[in-house]
């Protein structure tokens, strides 16, 4: 109930800020994803709720380029047919090869769109059903490569000489890793909503002398869909001489944030999906 309260009030809160800025907004926008220009109405980026465009345009962040565009860097190819759902509430799914189906289910997660795609695929002709139901559900297709990440930390420590990059995390060598100055800030970003089982964390143990490894000692750790809105996992960093397994109860995101009121440093960081 503490978590739906809190949700509430946070999108009360967005709710708010939302009308104090629709008026600011274009009735017409341009939009540039990745090259391609479309153009499309306020009204129909803001028909669906809890979306990437419905949270950007109502925070007052979001502005156009000098040629009046909104630029999102990505692949075109699919945002046509989410641009037509999001005018029609209709998902034509009709002669789409199952590369595309999941190319389409990437850019629906990173748009935050939630939609069953199974329920939309059509139940005769060349597509089956059945096979791409299993295909979207595939372990062996959404695991068939390291879950890597994007980071971003509030500022370096430079006496203890880390690497500050996202290999010397993901290395196995606590030796190499990422140092940042107090109050430590660091936030991970997947590029996509994910489901995240757990993380596995050690201390950055490359100088000794000039850094303690259980810097970060008592650093929370919360998670963001949009990096609007964070929710604290009431998980907090302890022992990080060794490595530790944080369960993190599966949760859905695209961003961690860990965050504590001294030094945060890493050497190492995976999450297990």
């Amino acid at each position: 109930m503490k978590i739906i309260e809190e949700k509430e009030r946070q999108w009360n809160a967005l709710e708010t800020l939302m009308k104090e800025n629709s008026e600011k907004a274009k009735s017409k926008i341009k939009l540039n994803i990745g090259g391609t220009k479309f153009t499309t109405t306020k009204s129909t980026l803001l028909s669906i709720k809890d979306t990437y465009f419905y949270a950007m345009l109502s925070s007052g962040r979001w502005t156009p380029d000098e040629d009046g565009e909104y630029f999102i860097d990505r692949n075109p190819k699919c945002f046509e047919i989410i641009l037509d759902y999001l005018r029609s509430g209709n998902l034509d799914l009709r002669g789409l090869d199952p590369d595309t189906l999941y190319r389409l289910e990437q850019d629906l997660d990173y748009y935050q769109i939630n939609i069953p795609l199974e329920q939309y695929l059509p139940k005769n002709g060349i597509l089956d059903q059945n096979s791409l139901i299993e295909h979207f559900n595939s372990s062996a297709i959404l695991n068939s490569a390291p879950l890597t990440y994007q980071i971003e930390i509030n500022s370096v420590y430079e006496p203890a000489r880390s690497q500050n990059t996202v290999q010397s995390l993901l290395d196995d060598n606590p030796n190499t890793g990422v140092c940042c100055a107090e109050p430590g800030v660091l936030i991970v970003d997947f590029q996509k909503l994910i489901n995240l089982e757990n993380v596995q964390v050690i201390g950055y143990h490359g100088n000794t002398s000039k850094w303690n490894p259980s810097n970060g000692y008592g650093a929370t750790i919360c998670y963001s869909s949009n990096k609007l809105q964070w929710i604290n996992t009431h998980k907090i960093l302890t022992n990080l001489q060794e490595y530790r397994i944080i369960d993190l109860g599966r949760v859905r995101a695209r961003y961690i944030r860990f965050e504590a009121h001294s030094y945060l440093g890493f050497g190492g960081l995976k999450f297990n999906v």
